[in-house]
């Protein structure tokens, strides 16, 4: 019979901290956990998505308290796994989500903004055929200065902005509006 061992999450030093990152749950997190411990994760993690969705200035605090990767993969995952089915619960689950990523980057470095994205797909020209990274970085920047994507793929709220270029078919979008396309993107894995 195998032994797995069961973290206790008091035990937990952040080996990989998710503060200060932008997380987009692309893999599902292999770690194995107690009862007890996947329950405070789930309670810790539906208030932590209430007070994001609702703007309460102490969500702030609740944040480090999901600051290992890890624990804060798994309480997502719990979550979507337990609102999967209820097409309310799912609803709020993924504008909560949202919310919450959007907090993310707005306190992440420019590099890990970057990270995010590239997680995405949004590579640089050189990496793809299909790449939506425009190589206009700007001087003594790592993050590009704008994307480049067919309109199509656009989100509905940029275009109807107008804040895009429009040349044969593809959309130009500059840096200040890359958070909208990430939110596209991950709303359209959480749907998945």
């Amino acid at each position: 019979m195998q032994q797995f061992n069961v973290l206790d999450i008091s035990d937990v030093l952040a080996s990989q901290q998710v503060l200060g990152t932008v997380p987009v749950y692309l893999n599902t997190p292999d770690a194995i956990f107690s009862q007890e411990i996947l329950q405070e994760l789930g309670q810790t993690r539906l208030e932590l998505l209430e007070k994001v969705k609702n703007d309460d200035p102490g969500a702030s605090g609740f944040l480090p308290l999901l600051f290992d990767a890890e624990m804060d993969a798994v309480s997502h995952f719990l979550l979507r796994v337990l609102c999967c089915n209820d097409g309310a619960a799912s609803v709020w689950m993924i504008d909560a989500e949202e919310a919450l990523l959007k907090l993310r980057w707005e306190q992440a470095s420019d590099e890990e903004q970057c990270a995010a994205l590239k997680q995405m797909n949004f590579v640089p020209e050189s990496q793809g055929p299909r790449s939506r990274w425009v190589n206009l970085p700007a001087p003594g920047e790592s993050r590009p200065y704008a994307v480049s994507m067919p309109f199509t793929d656009l989100p509905p709220k940029l275009l109807a902005q107008r804040r895009c270029t429009l040349c044969k078919g593809l959309a130009r979008v500059e840096r200040q509006d890359f958070l909208p396309l990430l939110c596209q993107c991950f709303r359209r894995h959480l749907h998945t």
